[in-house]
């Protein structure tokens, strides 16, 4: 049995080390306690900003928060994808897809490099950009962003 289990080990080190970073960052916006629900005029807003700053990007929209919608994955998913975007030729390995959480108590717009660990510089002001036009255009709500990386496994 002891050597089963460090076979499994030889095994598994290489797979996990095989894995690289993928940068993950959400730009949370949250309607203050007192204030209603976002409305669908709110989330109208929030793709206009979001398409205002990732076309001049050299982004394009694509079908990918249709396609969630048809998967069903929102039977277990607590938000929805209302637009989502993907980088062209300089930005390739990024993707943005704006959500809302199904109670309408946060509009989420998360920016996703699949192939590094830490953003590009263009990424950042990308996020950066997309931070300041939702605070002017939300000036009521608290607008965040969170950084992440996460282990990808099977890297590129």
């Amino acid at each position: 049995m002891k050597i089963h289990a460090k076979r499994f080990e030889a095994l598994l080190v290489p797979v996990v080390l095989s894995g690289c970073f993928m940068f993950n960052a959400t730009i949370s916006v949250y309607p203050a306690d007192r204030m209603p629900p976002l409305t669908h005029d709110d989330l109208e807003t929030a793709s206009a900003v979001i398409t205002q700053i990732a076309e001049p990007a050299g982004f394009f929209r694509t079908e990918v928060a249709a396609t969630l919608a048809e998967d069903g994955v929102y039977d277990v998913f607590p938000y929805r994808a209302f637009v989502s975007f993907e980088g062209g030729r300089e930005d390739k390995t990024v993707s943005i897809l704006g959500m809302t959480r199904t109670d309408r108590r946060e509009i989420a717009i998360a920016v996703r490099d699949y192939e590094r660990g830490d953003p590009k510089p263009s990424t950042k002001q990308l996020i950066e950009s997309l931070r300041e036009a939702l605070q002017r255009a939300f000036p009521d709500c608290r607008v965040e962003v969170t950084p992440r990386r996460s282990l990808r496994l099977f890297g590129p």
